[in-house]
């Protein structure tokens, strides 16, 4: 919802507030369009089931359609880190599930579309560079917004 007009909001939650006003400022969403239109858009297992357990738990009713929507155009392939990848040492932003879902990346070689720049830059200091296109990161806050009309 952030992108598709909760930008308008004022949260309480700092965080929220913070990519609200990154919203307002460059939204997100033709940056995604863009980078993503005409493409094979592919997805790994685990950041699928990682991103449909979050979906299910925190967002609200459109942003599940919308997510759910989302998903259906992606093809899901088997997890398969490169060698590359499983190489990293887990320390700091670097996470095992992280290294599965670039290293799959890497392996297709395929572009990572990524909020998560900790991991990208934690990986360049081990020496590990990943083709990826970063973008702001962005909170499901449908259900925030439900609260904020209700005061």
């Amino acid at each position: 919802q952030m992108i598709r007009g909760g930008a308008q909001y004022k949260y309480q939650d700092s965080i929220l507030e913070q990519q609200a006003a990154g919203e307002r400022a460059t939204p997100t969403l033709p940056q995604l369009e863009a980078l993503t239109k005409g493409k094979r858009l592919i997805v790994c297992r685990t950041a699928f089931e990682n991103f449909t357990s979050i979906l299910e738990t925190i967002g609200g009713p459109r942003e599940k359609d919308i997510g759910r929507s989302l998903l259906q155009t992606l093809e899901v392939v088997p997890d398969s880190p490169s060698e590359r990848a499983l190489k990293l040492l887990c320390k700091g932003k670097i996470k095992e599930r992280s290294k599965v879902v670039f290293g799959t990346g890497d392996y297709m070689k395929a572009i990572t579309l990524t909020a998560n720049e900790g991991f990208v830059r934690a990986a360049c200091s081990q020496g590990v560079h990943f083709d990826v296109a970063v973008h702001s990161s962005r909170a499901l806050s449908e259900m925030q917004q439900l609260i904020l009309r209700q005061t």
